[in-house]
């Protein structure tokens, strides 16, 4: 039998999601207006608790699927996404408010 607490959580908190599992893993998930989807991260990186203007550290790298070629590397810094140059998509070397989650994200 599964307690309360030991349920996995889901929380929309600001510009945020955040899933906290039973074993103490934590993932938060933010919108990428570059890629147009969201970034998942876990609790090996720092967060800063702000959920309306949030920090991560250190930076974030993900990639595109083994068929396509994308790549984003960004810093999460107070509320704003610092998208480096070596990005593929068409934000690289800009700086960007971070949006809300879009619905599909929020569920």
């Amino acid at each position: 039998m599964v307690t309360k607490k030991q349920r996995t959580t889901r929380t929309i908190r600001g510009k945020v999601k955040e899933v906290a599992f039973p074993t103490g893993e934590t993932w938060w998930t933010f919108y990428c207006p570059g890629c147009k989807h969201g970034h998942t991260i876990n609790n090996t990186w720092d967060f800063d608790g702000n959920y309306e203007a949030p920090t991560f550290s250190p930076s974030v790298l993900t990639y595109g699927s083994p068929w396509e070629e994308r790549r984003c590397h960004s810093f999460v810094r107070s509320g704003h996404i610092e998208f480096l140059s070596d990005c593929t998509h068409e934000l690289a070397g800009q700086t960007t408010a971070l949006p809300p989650l879009p619905k599909r994200l929020s569920q």
